[in-house]
Order: C-alpha cells, then sequence, then structure tokens
C-alpha cells in the first residue's frame, strides 16, 4: 500500500496538468497490471509474435526512466546503462 502511496504521488508530483494519467505511474505499477487478465490480454493483443511483446515491454521500461530521469535522456540512458546514442534511437524507433 506504501508503495503504491508513494507512486500516486510521484505521478502527481512529476505529471502534467489535472489528471495522474498512466504514463504518470511507475514500471512496477504497469507490469502488476500486467499480471492480471486485462493485463495479460493487453499483452496479448500487443502484437503477433514474441518480438513485438519485448518491444512492448522495452518501451515501457524506456517512458519509465524518461519519467524518472524528468525528461533527460542522458540520465535515462544512465539509469538504464546503455548508450545516450542507443537512448536515442530508441526514442525515435518508439516515437517517445
Amino acid at each position: 500500500v506504501r508503495e503504491l502511496e508513494n507512486a500516486m504521488e510521484n505521478a502527481v508530483v512529476l505529471g502534467e496538468g489535472d489528471k495522474v494519467l498512466p504514463e504518470h505511474l511507475p514500471i512496477f505499477v504497469k507490469m502488476r497490471k500486467a499480471g492480471s487478465q486485462e493485463g495479460l490480454e493487453a499483452i496479448y493483443n500487443a502484437g503477433e509474435t514474441f518480438r513485438d511483446k519485448i518491444e512492448y515491454a522495452e518501451r515501457l521500461i524506456l517512458e519509465d526512466a524518461i519519467r524518472k530521469a524528468r525528461g533527460n535522456k542522458s540520465e535515462a540512458a544512465k539509469q538504464l546503462d546503455i548508450s545516450v546514442r542507443n537512448m536515442r534511437y530508441k526514442i525515435s524507433k518508439y516515437n517517445l
């Protein structure tokens, strides 16, 4: 419960506007949803191939790192232990 409260507080602080949107939530909340029937269906429907599903998960991880770094892509790359060049490539690939 405390973890969820902290996630919601962070979403309010980091979010823009007066609504908390899914993209404002940390990845652990999104991944917990992934364990539900609804979440499993969303992952299953994310694409036809295993690769599509992996790319969906990668996108969630990238979005979370960028959110945690408050939009600083270099810092997000550092958090993920990837090069800034690789980060730029992935941002372009996923239109983040």
